[in-house]
């Protein structure tokens, strides 16, 4: 499977170089098919090389073998981007995306998974702050029933405390003894 996909790899090498010979030559109404022709190739050869990544992990033979076919499509993805750039195409195609190194891929599958991860908690913090919002929010209600509670006990127990002293007076005023004066 490897030296199949090896062998389509370097066939898609080997029509985007004569591409690029082409488009160096080329008219200039041609030149745009003709980038995005060789383009298309490396791709294809790209998709080639990352389903070659898969199978290399098993041999150090075949990971060099990889590695050396990253390198000739690296330096062809470079050699149609000066190509562009000398044509005056502008066409920027994301030329850098392309070969990249299994590390490349890994750090920015990492720093993907790692900016997703602080969206997560992010949004569980976001959770987390409402639901302490909602929780102080009933706490108060509830501390402002309890003070309501206990500022009318407070003036029932001065009431009662007012009521007890007019009885007091009262009964005080019924044990003194009759006074009669004669």
């Amino acid at each position: 499977m490897f030296a199949e996909h090896a062998a389509e790899c370097r066939a898609f090498a080997d029509e985007a170089n004569d591409t690029l010979r082409k488009l160096r030559t080329a008219p200039v109404g041609e030149r745009s098919d003709l980038s995005s022709a060789a383009y298309s190739l490396l791709r294809q050869a790209d998709e080639s090389l990352k389903s070659m990544q898969m199978e290399a992990r098993a041999s150090p033979e075949l990971r060099r073998e990889e590695e050396l076919l990253r390198k000739e499509m690296r330096r062809l993805a470079d050699e149609l981007e000066t190509v562009q750039r000398e044509l005056l195409l502008g066409a920027e195609l994301g030329m850098d995306k392309l070969f990249l190194a299994r590390e490349e891929r890994r750090r920015t599958t990492a720093s993907t998974a790692s900016l997703q991860n602080g969206c997560d908690k992010l949004r569980e913090a976001r959770r987390q702050t409402q639901e302490s919002e909602n929780i102080g929010i009933e706490t108060l209600q509830e501390l402002r029933r309890q003070r309501e509670v206990i500022m009318s006990s407070k003036d029932k127990t001065n009431q009662l405390g007012d009521n007890l002293g007019q009885s007091q007076q009262s009964l005080k005023n019924l044990e003194a003894p009759a006074c009669s004066v004669m």
